[in-house]
């Protein structure tokens, strides 16, 4: 068989063999590389032979949203559901999900029905039907959406859950305790009417919804009171359980289900190994210890759950509280440890950050819970969220019918988990050169490692919780004869990369783990090389009509290859550009020619598909010099209209200025409201200002909708700070400096959607920006206004405003510095240069003594001459500016 051969019908192996959750497609990407041949940090060790816990699944609950996003538009919430359980590939053979191994289906208490709970959002039904004397197995249509879409997916393991008995069984007859409920809220008569009720689901949905549960757990955090109206939630007392366990144990065993019991869902591991004074602790001792008053072990899975919340971080006992756990699981060898809930609630709980910090918190939670507590399973709480909380996966708007929905760097280290690590694989040993305790690698670099016997594959799992890059050299011993490990493949999560399959590794090159990251690390039979990828993508071009641009791909190894380029149309029938070259040329670029390319790379064994790049001309949308009328300089005709006020007086910045004079005095342009929908695909917004306003919120220049949902943008002042803001985006992003001293500023405001970044300049120089958020801005029918926030006036300016200019595109700091240089004479260091040292916005005589001392000490001559050009440009403008 030739070499061609056999990586053909390995694809097909790949593509078609995953049927099942233990297997899934791992492919090489183009990425990026993080091979190396530099000398190691660490020498990293993995025995093969040496096995830990065999491991189970990764999931998630659908408490509570699920229930109304499974009612959202079909294509919204089966972009969710991809999200969140999808094992396949995309063009790029990055995956597509976070490949989610188990589900956590909550059954609800039938709070719904209520008011009671403050939020609908944190309220649930139940399949009661109305009169509580029947089922109507119709009910909870959204959560059954999300459960068949799991199934559908590949998910096989799921867990039922209760917060609460049915209203209908709960002592003051509401989903949550009072001071009244006792031990718990579930009524001294129902016990055995719980059990039957849970039973009875658990039989219809294995006999007619063909999903069978392979847990149920009854009881959730049973230690908490749930005295309050914040969600549906019972507690127990370790005797309450007992007793209902003793009534739903013959029940599921009567039905023939093979549905196990799980407990106790603890709301701290600490409930699982020390007493508590509530007798609601020690759940290990006093469930599986024979000699125990409340003894249920033989009715039970031989698993035990709790939930990994108060003791997440070094200084609440994140690794000696799970040694501590560790200690008390090694008394009964035969039972396992299942994490069944976490998301962050200390001070990564809020505000939302779909960044790596969180992402990085919860990593770090799971490995301790993997390689000390030896969890065999671990789910995160919500999959998806609405909340402005770090407690999602997958975060959407709060509609109740439909709406946007956002992925987070948590869903995708999550993935680096979930998707590799699947059901019954092994953790095995890792052990490190550098010899760390587990407290040494908190804050440091934690590694995991994982084989699966049946594929013959290792995963490893690196996280790195520093700002420097780890270089390591990974070592395999005593592998299976049949095992072979011709490369590693990286999946790379990130602050620039989610879940991203990388160009794979040689077993001879070292690994560089990036800042910041996490690292999945998949064994190949592919040999490193083996498989074209792209080391250099096509970039966006801005560009003025009658410029000539080129795209280009960069492909590696350097094997023959064919290349086809295409505009982009709908993904169905885009157009061809007949050119078999690594370059596309677009000569004298005209409007016909905007939109976005691509390249198709077709190679020895691989075809490939690069990212889009955008080509768009750059336009002055409108200018208005305000030198006594209100036409529009750009020769596009955007003419205001101002009700013939006239309000022009002299002392502009440039000849005439405007005032507005507040009391809701507005500049309305007419017919603007589509053509200004442009700032999607960027903004510049620039206006010089003159004004003493001390006024909350006024706005000078807006094209807004001011009502839900919100959208459009604005530049304004509050309490004199100038600000600009997007809304449904960004919100506000408001300087720190105060313009209101009644002398002339200019203000500019840039939105890039290729950084997803908002950005401030005051006076031309960099002032502030926000983080980045690539939610699509919504587009309004609102015209463009000067003077206020809407046309009717509504949050009006007092003060001057001249030479104002607008964009459709984002301008570069350089040419930020000349729109103010080209009014005032003043010199400005647009982007700080490399090698500035001293931090001076110039590399002068001091920054190059100091690298010239490092040059002495390396010997690097070539750096050393791109350092002496770099000293030559002072990067000023306007007098520096080429």
């Amino acid at each position: 068989m030739n070499r061609a051969t056999y990586y053909v019908l390995f694809v097909i192996f790949t593509l078609s063999a995953y049927s099942t959750a233990a297997y899934v497609p791992c492919l090489p990407g183009s990425g990026g590389n993080i091979a190396t041949t530099a000398e190691a940090d660490i020498i990293v060790t993995v025995d093969y032979t040496d096995n830990k816990q065999q491991m189970e699944t990764f999931g998630a609950s659908d408490c509570w949203t699920c229930q109304y996003i499974g009612n959202w538009p079909v294509a919204k919430k089966n972009a969710i559901a991809d999200y969140l359980f999808e094992t396949g590939l995309d063009e790029n053979n990055n995956p597509k999900g976070a490949g989610l191994s188990a589900w956590r289906f909550n059954l609800g208490a039938g709070s719904s029905r209520q008011t009671y709970i403050s939020s609908v959002w944190r309220r649930a039904d139940t399949f009661l039907s109305t009169d509580y004397n029947d089922y109507d197995w119709w009910r909870l249509p959204g959560q059954r959406w999300f459960l068949q879409a799991a199934k559908d997916r590949g998910v096989e393991h799921f867990l039922a859950f209760c917060n609460s008995p049915p209203i209908n069984m709960t002592k003051n007859g509401k989903a949550f305790c009072d001071s009244g409920s006792g031990s718990t809220n579930l009524a001294d008569d129902k016990f055995d009417d719980f059990a039957v009720y849970l039973a009875d689901i658990m039989e219809h949905f294995n006999d007619e919804e063909d999903i069978t549960f392979n847990y149920l757990s009854p009881f959730n955090e049973p230690q908490w009171d749930w005295e309050g109206n914040s969600q549906e939630g019972c507690r127990y007392s370790n005797e309450d359980i007992r007793q209902e366990v003793n009534e739903l144990y013959p029940e599921l065993q009567s039905r023939g289900l093979t549905t196990e019991i799980m407990i106790a869902e603890a709301g701290s591991i600490e409930y699982l190994y020390t007493n508590s004074s509530d007798e609601t602790g020690d759940q290990i001792d006093n469930f599986f210890g024979t000699g125990s008053s409340v003894y249920i072990g033989d009715k039970l899975s031989n698993q035990i759950n709790s939930h990994s919340y108060w003791t997440d971080t070094p200084d609440r006992g994140l690794v000696p509280k799970r040694q501590s756990l560790k200690s008390k699981l090694d008394e009964y060898p035969a039972l396992k440890y299942y994490q069944s809930e976490y998301c962050h609630l200390n001070d990564l709980g809020s505000p939302r950050d779909l960044g790596m910090n969180p992402a990085l918190q919860m990593a770090r939670v799971m490995h301790f819970d993997l390689i000390i507590a030896e969890a065999v399973s671990w789910e995160w709480w919500l999959a998806v969220s609405i909340y402005n909380f770090n407690d999602g996966l997958v975060y959407v708007d709060e509609n109740l019918t439909d709406g946007n929905y956002y992925d987070s760097k948590s869903l995708w280290v999550m993935g680096n988990f979930s998707r590799f690590i699947r059901p019954g694989m092994y953790r095995i040993n890792l052990s490190r050169s550098d010899n760390p305790t587990p407290e040494d690698t908190q804050t440091a670099l934690m590694m995991s490692a994982y084989k699966n016997t049946e594929e013959q594959k290792l995963v490893i799992v690196i996280i790195n919780w520093t700002t420097q890059q780890y270089l390591i050299d990974l070592n395999c011993i005593n592998l299976d004869p049949g095992l072979t490990i011709n490369s590693w493949i990286p999946y790379v999560t990130d602050a620039d990369d989610d879940l991203t399959a990388y160009v794979n590794i040689a077993p001879t090159s070292n690994i560089i783990i990036p800042s910041r990251s996490v690292v999945t690390l998949v064994s190949s039979e592919l040999e490193a090389g083996d498989w074209i990828y792209f080391d250099k993508q096509p970039q966006d071009k801005y560009v003025f009509a009658g410029e000539d641009v080129k795209f280009s791909v960069g492909v590696g190894p350097n094997d023959p290859c064919s290349y086809q380029w295409y505009k982009y149309i709908n993904g169905i029938n885009d157009q061809a550009i007949g050119n078999d070259s690594s370059v596309l040329p677009i000569n004298n670029v005209q409007d016909s020619n905007e939109g976005s390319y691509y390249c198709v790379v077709t190679g020895p064994l691989n075809t490939i598909k690069s990212e889009q790049a955008k080509l768009k001309i750059k336009h002055l949308a409108g200018y208005w010099r305000l030198n006594n009328d209100l036409t529009d300089s750009s020769g596009n005709g955007w003419t205001g209209d101002d009700g013939g006020a006239g309000y022009f007086v002299s002392g502009g910045i440039e000849g005439q200025a405007y005032e507005f004079p507040g009391g809701g005095h507005v500049i309305i342009f007419n017919d603007t409201n589509q053509p200004f929908n442009f700032y999607p695909e960027g903004l510049t917004v620039n206006l010089w200002v003159k004004t003493t306003t001390t006024a909350n919120w006024t706005a000078m220049i807006s094209k807004q909708y001011r009502e839900e949902p919100w959208s459009g943008w604005l530049v304004g002042t509050n309490l004199g700070k100038p600000y600009i803001s997007l809304r449904n985006v960004h919100g506000n992003l408001i300087s720190d400096d105060s313009i209101n001293d009644g002398l002339w500023h200019i203000l500019t405001g840039i939105y890039d959607p290729t950084t997803g970044m908002l950005k401030l300049y005051v006076d031309g120089r960099f002032n502030t920006e926000s983080g980045p958020n690539f939610t699509v801005p919504a587009t309004n029918n609102e015209p463009l206004v000067f003077g206020a926030e809407t046309q009717t006036g509504f949050v009006s300016y007092t003060g001057l405003l001249d030479e104002v200019k607008i964009f459709d595109y984002p301008l570069s700091p350089t040419d930020v510095a000349i729109l103010y240089t080209d009014f005032v004479e003043d010199h400005i260091c647009a982007e700080p240069p490399d090698n500035d040292s001293d931090n001076d916005c110039d590399v002068d005589l001091e920054d190059f003594a100091e690298f010239a001392q490092i040059w002495l000490t390396q010997n690097d001559l070539n750096n050393l001459a791109t350092f002496c050009v770099e000293w030559l440009d002072c990067t000023m403008v306007p007098d520096c500016f080429e």
